[in-house]
């Protein structure tokens, strides 16, 4: 990685398996960092089919990638995003034991100086810039669409107990569209992609205390999860951050 990065992803305190999954690496012949966050659902531990499937393919077009896309990066990756959703789709139909698995996805590329990332579901990207947090994702959950809508509060959404209902996942319908977008970063900044047994329990400001350490290059993950564990957080957690350096 040419930027610095710390990961960890943790079972948690409730759960009898890891249903999380992450991946970051460098691509030299392209010139970019690359991470990749993914949280499973389906039981029978199809949750962490799911999750290491999107991973893996994912990882392995990236790593192939000999230089930027041509038609740009807004197409390739929804395209991968669209490609991941098949196979996981067609396994969940192949086997009784995957049946409704799958699993959200947030997957972030650092190019120069240039933020490209996409997502589907409630795994989320953040940016710690100018020390202000940025939650650069939006959620696709029942909760974002009521609060969009105007339906419910901040507060409201914050309170609910069922801010786990998705509304798009990878996997669950034989097609999804990703959603997209980048942003310019600049030495200094920090990306946080997460899973929501993390950004659910730990707020804002806490967030910004630990990102800020991070900044200063302390390796701060670790705390981070005990943390959410602390909280009270009954989820697996998974946690990327990516230090932007020159």
């Amino acid at each position: 990685m040419k930027n610095k990065v710390q990961s960890v992803t943790d079972k948690g305190s409730v759960r009898s398996n890891n249903e999380d999954a992450i991946q970051f690496g460098y691509n030299p012949e392209a010139d970019f960092d690359w991470m990749v966050v993914a949280d499973g659902m389906g039981g029978h531990q199809a949750g962490e089919v799911a999750s290491k499937m999107v991973v893996s393919i994912l990882e392995s077009e990236l790593a192939y990638l000999s230089q930027s896309p041509t038609g740009g990066w807004k197409s390739w990756l929804k395209e991968l995003v669209m490609q991941a959703n098949q196979a996981v789709f067609n396994a969940a139909q192949k086997n009784p034991a995957y049946q409704a698995m799958g699993t959200t996805v947030v997957l972030a590329i650092i190019e120069k100086e240039t933020l490209h990332f996409v997502w589907v579901g409630d795994s989320r990207l953040y940016c710690f810039q100018d020390d202000q947090l940025q939650q650069l994702s939006k959620d696709h959950s029942m909760i974002q669409f009521l609060l969009d809508k105007g339906a419910i509060s901040e507060k409201e959404a914050e309170e609910s107990n069922t801010k786990n209902i998705l509304a798009k996942a990878i996997g669950v319908k034989e097609e999804v569209e990703a959603d997209y977008a980048s942003q310019k970063v600049a030495a200094g900044n920090v990306i946080m992609l997460s899973t929501d047994g993390f950004h659910d329990i730990v707020t804002n400001d806490e967030i910004c205390k630990w990102l800020l350490q991070a900044r200063e290059g302390k390796n701060v993950v670790d705390a981070m999860v005990t943390q959410a564990l602390e909280k009270g957080s009954k989820d697996n957690v998974t946690i990327g951050l990516i230090c932007v350096q020159n």
